[in-house]
């Protein structure tokens, strides 16, 4: 729908636009049939491109920072390009680093193995598995947090009986049911689940039935509320970019294995900024071929000067 630009750029008339009826388009190997419009950009150098994209105010959208080096050294010029995914900060109530170290994060998040050299599949099985069970438990435990606040919003604007023991039992409360909480397994990112695992366990905490008749009452409304809470969060979870990448000569390194081409390609989701900066990284190198042409007369002419000489 273009009358809302949904692009995460402000496009001026330097954008060229293009759309396309359908077209089979791979995302990462995904084919699907698309109806979409696509615009392009061209800059007369690296250097332009920051400085003139400017940001959609209005999109809610991962923008990072890149950067692209250009080293001479003699026989090879060397290019050296990082493109910098900020960490995403407004992602609850609880730190992760409760329940999962940075080591973790990075492996679960980046897919990072350089602190899992010389784990074999079952080793690594096991670390995962382990990884696993502990980001469910954040994603409940931030769950709680939320649906207790809002159920705590609630409960004060039908009845203030209980407003002064909520406001002190909350922590006690995630402490007695932690195991309750963790083994709910509520569907992903179903706050309807845990609203009312909450509300139960309220009404055995206090002995009443009051906050699931709230929740009878005003679920509709608490749903909404956890959603105008978490919108920033949950669109940035729901984009999936495709960075691809040309660099000028022979690529010597990427932090990507993904290839098309001459084609570098990384996978870019808010999960992968979910607790640390995202750091795509690739290097290049140009042959100077006039640096050998240069060495080597350098090498030969006083070679040959000084052979005349002796004879």
């Amino acid at each position: 729908d273009m009358s809302h630009n949904p692009f995460p750029y402000e496009i001026t008339p330097d954008w060229i636009m293009s759309s396309y009826d359908t077209i089979v388009d791979s995302y990462l190997g995904e084919k699907k049939n698309e109806k979409y419009v696509r615009i392009s950009r061209t800059f007369d150098s690296f250097k332009e491109m920051p400085a003139n994209l400017k940001p959609n105010k209005d999109i809610n959208f991962l923008i990072p920072t890149e950067n692209l080096q250009k080293r001479f050294r003699w026989f090879y010029t060397y290019y050296t390009f990082t493109s910098v995914y900020p960490e995403i900060f407004d992602k609850g109530q609880v730190s992760m680093d409760k329940y999962l170290n940075e080591v973790e994060q990075k492996l679960w998040f980046q897919g990072d193995l350089s602190n899992y050299q010389g784990l074999n599949g079952i080793e690594l099985k096991n670390e995962l598995d382990g990884i696993e069970t502990r980001f469910f438990n954040w994603y409940y435990h931030s769950m709680y947090e939320e649906s207790f606040d809002i159920i705590q919003h609630y409960a004060g604007m039908v009845n203030n009986q209980y407003q002064p023991q909520l406001a002190g039992i909350k922590d006690t409360l995630f402490s007695i049911n932690s195991t309750l909480v963790f083994k709910s397994e509520v569907r992903f990112n179903d706050i309807g689940d845990m609203l009312n695992i909450v509300c139960g366990m309220l009404d055995k905490s206090l002995d009443t039935q009051s906050f699931s008749k709230l929740l009878i009452e005003k679920k509709q409304e608490m749903e909404n509320m956890y959603e105008a809470r978490n919108k920033k969060i949950n669109e940035l979870l729901a984009l999936n970019i495709q960075y691809e990448l040309i660099m000028p000569g022979k690529l010597i390194s990427a932090n990507t294995d993904l290839h098309q081409s001459n084609m570098i390609i990384w996978k870019v989701d808010a999960f992968r900024v979910l607790a640390n900066d995202y750091t795509l990284t690739a290097q290049s190198r140009i042959i100077n071929i006039w640096a050998f042409i240069v060495t080597l007369l350098l090498i030969v002419f006083p070679t040959y000067y000084f052979w005349n000489a002796y004879r």
